[in-house]
């Protein structure tokens, strides 16, 4: 039987784009949500929709500007390059519309993968930063930070990014 995770996606009611650079921001979660499935495999495998891949080499783990770069990115911010593992994607938000639905898939994949590995569960802050950083650093995509937090928390928030800075790299820290 899979391990399944689900994240939801959100939409900014007030202050969106300006957690990017230390604003307060308003969103909601919706009742669309990403879902990840883990099973066991004999090789590590991806499959999204009807396309799958297989992950064979350190190559194979570089980004490729295609559907599967998220679970590449998280297999490569845990350095899980040989896995025997099987990861079905799929989602019911809609792509490309600015509802926060790759970092959905990222987050409930970060959280299938420590529930695979048996770690411990990190603490929900924790948790959005980390989602975070391997969304900046690691898919290489600029964000703010409403995404993450309400993709880790759900529900309707207010958050005050003040402190926060813009666009700030986490790459080379050690993350437990």
């Amino acid at each position: 039987m899979p391990l399944v995770v689900t994240a939801p996606g959100r939409v900014g009611i007030l202050g969106n784009p300006t957690d990017g650079y230390g604003g307060s921001v308003m969103s909601c979660s919706l009742e669309q949500r990403a879902r990840v499935a883990l099973s066991s495999s004999e090789d590590l495998e991806i499959i999204i929709g009807e396309e799958a891949i297989q992950l064979r080499g350190i190559q194979d783990f570089q980004l490729r500007k295609d559907r599967f770069d998220v679970a590449r990115a998280v297999l490569r911010f845990f350095r899980l390059y040989e896995l025997p593992l099987r990861i079905e994607v799929s989602t019911t938000i809609p792509i490309q519309v600015g509802l926060a639905g790759s970092t959905a898939i990222l987050t409930a994949l970060v959280v299938a993968l420590r529930q695979w590995l048996q770690q411990t569960p990190w603490e929900k802050h924790y948790l959005a930063e980390i989602v975070r950083a391997i969304e900046l650093n690691y898919l290489e995509i600029q964000c703010g930070y409403q995404d993450q937090y309400m993709s880790v928390f759900g529900g309707l928030n207010y958050m005050d990014f003040r402190g926060k800075e813009h666009y700030r790299h986490l790459r080379g820290e050690t993350y437990g």
